[in-house]
């Protein structure tokens, strides 16, 4: 798939939602529709139009307090300037890997280790979208490092030549 700029940062968008709830329901379906858009090859306005269903059936909760309202306006429309992004291919593999492992946490109820891996992927589809690839090693060490000897991940061992 060719990943542009505002599938990235809804991409973005939605791992930070998740990360702000790490139990909410609705998690698998986000992550599902990331991941059936990227193989399915599908546009942002596809990707937009199956993440409203999503949206407009709840709201997140941070805690019994406060609520997220994802407005309308939330997700990210098709840019003027929207283009490919350099090194899609790399995102992608990275988002593959992760989402497939984040979703199998949640199902499992794993949410502290789900926690700690949307943490640690959250920005990397905005970083790859701003075009802020030149310091990723840095970012392996900062936050992929500490989880993969944290939980023993194995998976990452094929993107760590795409950080380093």
């Amino acid at each position: 798939m060719v990943l542009n700029k505002s599938f990235l940062l809804n991409s973005y968008r939605i791992l930070v939602l998740i990360r702000s709830n790490i139990i909410c329901p609705e998690n698998t379906k986000y992550i599902d529709i990331i991941l059936n858009s990227m193989k399915n090859n599908a546009g942002n306005n596809s990707f937009i139009a199956e993440m409203e269903k999503v949206r407009a059936s709840h709201n997140f909760q941070i805690n019994t307090e406060t609520k997220i309202n994802l407005e309308s306006d939330f997700f990210i429309g098709n840019l003027d300037y929207d283009v490919e992004v350099e090194k899609s291919d790399e995102i992608e593999i990275i988002l593959e890997y992760s989402l497939r492992r984040l979703k199998t946490l949640i199902c499992n109820e794993n949410y502290n280790e789900a926690y700690d891996l949307t943490d640690a992927i959250h920005a990397l589809p905005e970083i790859y979208a701003e075009g802020r690839t030149d310091n990723l090693s840095n970012y392996w060490k900062i936050f992929i490092e500490p989880i993969r000897e944290k939980w023993g991940y194995d998976y990452f061992n094929e993107c760590e030549k795409l950080f380093v």
